[in-house]
């Protein structure tokens, strides 16, 4: 299941979770329910102008590897819930983590899920996320993956070991508070730039 924020015109963050359901559970609405009620708990430490707008589902009877395109989406549900906070945002390419550690002999394979940039609200004085936020972040998505597995869906990460693809049981759920960075600039489009016209050697 991917969640997808919007931010602004063109710019999309999202982040996927994955389920093995054993091929017999359908209770697609009971997830989506759990992590509407995680970003309710969290919401107030994202900027009102971010926009959870929807949820993609992606169903396969066999495991896809990490990176694989998976296709058109068989299931999509539209949202529309924003952020809380008030404040300024840090900078768009900035995020808090939820990564996945286990004990050997996968730990090398954490897994993690990058949520959106915060409000300037969430750092310290030393800019680290405060405990609280990382307390409250991390017991909502312990409530949400809780609920998945209650109704048959087991989070998993999937990672690469030893040259095979692999579907790995998520033990344990860490938030901790560096500040992050996703794989990418952050807005698609920049709204000032400055431009100069350097001489060229003769």
């Amino acid at each position: 299941m991917t969640i997808r924020w919007t931010l602004a015109a063109e710019d999309i963050r999202q982040t996927s979770w994955y389920f093995n359901t054993g091929g017999g559970a359908d209770e697609e609405d009971t997830v989506e329910a759990a992590f509407d009620q995680a970003w309710i708990a969290i919401d107030g430490y994202f900027p009102n102008e971010l926009i959870v707008d929807e949820y993609r589902w992606y169903f396969s009877s066999s495991l896809v590897p990490r990176g694989s395109p998976w296709g058109e989406a068989d299931r999509v549900i539209d949202r529309n819930e924003g952020g809380q906070g008030v404040e300024n945002m840090l900078p768009p390419q900035c995020s808090i983590v939820l990564s996945y550690p286990r004990p050997t002999p996968h730990k090398r394979h954490p897994g993690r899920n990058y949520l959106p940039s915060p409000t300037v609200a969430v750092l310290t004085a030393a800019g680290r996320i405060a405990d609280s936020v990382c307390d409250a972040i991390a017991n909502a998505y312990e409530t949400a993956l809780e609920a998945c597995v209650a109704v048959g869906y087991q989070p998993v990460t999937i990672a690469r070991v030893q040259a095979v693809d692999a579907a790995l049981i998520i033990p344990t759920l860490l938030v901790d508070n560096v500040v992050d960075t996703q794989r990418r600039r952050g807005y698609e489009d920049y709204s000032y730039a400055a431009t100069r016209t350097l001489t060229t050697v003769p």
